[in-house]
């Protein structure tokens, strides 16, 4: 195993166990954590399973979203963000950052610009920009979207000379992006390469905006951008578009200050509470909290197994174009090699199978999930075609996972 795929790989743990955190909204038993991260079952003594206590203690120490939390009866863990949940709104520094890069996939693209606006108490106190070469030729349509030449990125700096200097701008400050997930996805690819962390969690101003817009139906950055009456310029450029976001942010903090919401543990908690909630944020629980507690306080069982999806490895944004026919669908590697293939009746329902598919149940699909880079989908007449062509495929390409997970493909979709 590579550094690089070592990294990834601890890179999901911390994701799994971040998200656990944050679901639950209190410290986690280490005991627990065993059984969510690695499927531990006998997690009643952590003192049963020293091999596995190991590998989550050297994690969670790894990074600094995770700091240890003492209990009288065994050791939790909990996140170091939530120090900050009582300071106010005006006092918490915010870092809005927005990238470009050459495509939709970290890994198989590459970041081109990065740009960061650091905000205080509603007014802005820096900003960080610069380009990246990628080392690789830019898209024709990336050149025609953004401006960006290849000329511009070959006499620009790579990733190893801007990557600690914008790691020191960030630090210390909430992330916030528009559609932030994307951004986080390949700044933290990026850093992962180096040897770096980076923050896998941030505010996304498109919630936030369904929450304290409402009349607004579409969540476009231009489209909240001209709802709120902000000028966009310099649009797809990542200073510009930051630029904008930064100024919808400071808009949408105020309009929550306006219904009460004054610390930022009171704002991440109102993003876990439905659209359309109304009422003190002071006495709100969310949702997941109530279903996840006992009356004694300590997590349910049920939440405590609570695993995490092909979500973490698949790309949202092709779920788009899968279409709902029948076909076959290829899975691709970062090198473009067929890696599996399916076939399935109505392509758009058997492809959103796997984005809810648990993890931590088969090591294959684990990492069939993980590996997955690109899906191509092929349209036939018939669910029989489907079949014939998946079969002549398989014996064409010989792929791996098709071996490997032979009795798995059962879904009548």
């Amino acid at each position: 195993m590579t550094q690089v795929e070592a990294s990834a790989q601890q890179g999901v743990l911390l994701r799994r166990a971040h998200e656990l955190l944050e679901s639950i909204g209190q410290p986690v038993a280490e005991g627990l954590l065993l059984q969510h991260l690695f499927g531990v079952t006998e997690c009643t003594s952590t003192a049963k399973n020293p091999i596995w206590l190991t590998l989550l203690r050297k994690a969670l120490s790894s990074s600094s979203l995770f700091e240890i939390f003492e209990q009288a009866d065994e050791q939790s863990w909990a996140l170091s963000a939530w120090r900050s949940t009582h300071r106010t709104l005006a006092e918490v520094e915010f870092v809005v950052l927005d990238t470009e890069t050459t495509g939709l996939r970290p890994g198989s693209h590459r970041v081109i610009e990065v740009a960061g606006i650091r905000i205080k108490g509603g007014e802005v106190i820096g900003s960080f920009q610069s380009l990246l070469n990628p080392g690789t030729r830019l898209p024709a349509f990336i050149v025609q979207f953004t401006g960006i030449s290849q000329d511009m990125v070959n006499t620009a700096p790579k990733a190893a000379e801007i990557l600690p200097d914008f790691l020191q701008f960030i630090d210390g400050a909430i992330l916030v992006g528009h559609n932030i997930g994307f951004d986080i996805g390949f700044l933290g690819y990026e850093a992962r390469l180096l040897g770096y962390d980076f923050p896998i969690d941030g505010l996304d101003t498109i919630p936030l905006a369904r929450r304290f817009l409402p009349g607004l139906r579409r969540f476009k950055l231009e489209k909240v951008a001209e709802h709120l009456k902000i000028p966009a310029a310099n649009r797809h450029r990542a200073l510009g578009d930051a630029r904008v976001t930064a100024a919808v942010f400071i808009k949408l903090l105020a309009l929550a200050q306006e219904q009460g919401i004054s610390t930022l543990g009171h704002l991440r908690r109102r993003l876990q509470l439905p659209v359309a909630w109304n009422g003190d944020i002071t006495q709100a629980a969310t949702t997941k909290q109530i279903e996840q507690l006992r009356s004694d306080g300590r997590i349910s069982a049920q939440s405590a197994t609570l695993r995490p999806t092909g979500n973490l490895f698949l790309n949202p944004a092709w779920k788009r174009d899968f279409p709902a026919l029948p076909g076959v669908y290829l899975m691709k590697d970062v090198n473009g090699q067929v890696i599996y293939v399916g076939k399935a009746k109505c392509l758009k329902d058997r492809l959103a199978s796997y984005y809810s598919q648990p993890l931590g149940y088969t090591r294959k699909m684990d990492g069939l999930l993980q590996n997955v880079k690109e899906i191509e989908t092929r349209v036939l007449g018939s669910e029989l075609e489907a079949l014939l062509v998946e079969s002549q495929l398989i014996k064409e390409l010989q792929p791996a996972y098709n071996v490997q997970l032979r009795n798995y493909e059962l879904y009548p979709f």
